[in-house]
């Protein structure tokens, strides 16, 4: 989910960011005159010390607003469903719905999917969750 803050937060939010968009979030957050920047990765996996380490090597002086570190917000906010909801009842659009709750991340050569069934490695992955290849 992608988040926009008003300019006045002088947050740079941005999430699952590969490399070159880490560079060009730091960019923008220069451009706009912000002293933060923000990720939604969460603790499960190696993303938030990849966006923060790369956000400290492009610019020490920035701040790294992490919202799955945040007691207020995850104790809110308890998993995709939760966030679905609020997005609903707030007219914030996203793609994911209940029953395709999943986070895509696509590069060039292919398009990973996490949560849902496809948090368990022994389910099969369901026919809606090949965007590049067909379902055989």
């Amino acid at each position: 989910m992608k988040g926009v803050a008003p300019r006045a937060a002088s947050v740079c939010p941005l999430v699952a960011s590969p490399r070159p968009r880490r560079r060009a979030q730091v960019d923008y957050a220069h451009k706009m005159g912000c002293q933060f920047v923000s990720h939604g990765a969460t603790g499960k996996g190696n993303d938030q010390v990849r966006f923060e380490l790369s956000f400290a090597a492009l610019d020490p002086t920035l701040q790294v607003v992490a919202p799955w570190r945040n007691p207020e917000f995850f104790n809110r906010f308890k998993g995709r469903p939760d966030l679905m909801e609020y997005a609903q009842a707030t007219g914030i659009p996203v793609v994911q719905t209940a029953a395709k709750p999943y986070s895509m991340d696509e590069n060039m050569l292919h398009i990973s999917y996490e949560a849902g069934t496809r948090s368990s490695p022994c389910t099969p992955s369901p026919g809606h969750a090949q965007a590049l290849t067909p379902w055989l």
